[in-house]
């Protein structure tokens, strides 16, 4: 068998030189909500497996949880330039290989995979506006459900006394 060496274009392309490894990149825009939203299921399953669940401290679980979702956007200033260091990296890559004038068509389909990945990774730089706001939402229905569960404990502890 000859042995030939490939070329500098044959060489398959590789998705570290344009991604983040998998294990090091933020979460995506879907994860990043469902860890939100998931919050007061964790606090009340932590206040469950230790004996102290009840109307009030689900109430209170909720009212921490909704303090977080408004203070998501101050706690991710801190990150937000390392971030955009990063994305803009990845994004210089993507785009000066794109721009390649001997680029076949599967690997400008592949680069332009990675662009619209590399979008949903950093929504929080690429576009925040949309994932704070979301994020506000949650907070304000997190923050409307400890309020109905405060009164309705109210109620209830009341009108048994």
């Amino acid at each position: 068998m000859i042995f030939t060496p490939l070329t500098q274009r044959e060489k398959p392309m590789k998705r570290s030189k344009y991604l983040p490894p998998w294990y090091k990149a933020p979460p995506k825009r879907k994860t990043y909500l469902g860890l939100v939203s998931a919050m007061p299921g964790l606090f009340m399953a932590g206040l469950w497996s230790s004996s102290c669940l009840n109307p009030a401290t689900t109430s209170a679980a909720f009212y921490f949880s909704t303090a977080i979702c408004f203070l998501i956007p101050i706690t991710n200033y801190p990150h937000a330039k390392r971030l955009r260091r990063e994305y803009l990296g990845y994004r210089k890559a993507i785009l000066a290989d794109l721009h390649a004038p001997n680029l076949t068509a599967k690997e400008e389909m592949q680069l332009r995979a990675y662009l619209a990945e590399l979008q949903a990774i950093y929504h929080i730089t690429h576009d925040p506006d949309s994932t704070y706001e979301a994020v506000a939402v949650i907070g304000t229905h997190m923050y409307r459900t400890a309020k109905t569960i405060g009164r309705l404990n109210h109620l209830v502890y009341h009108a048994l006394t």
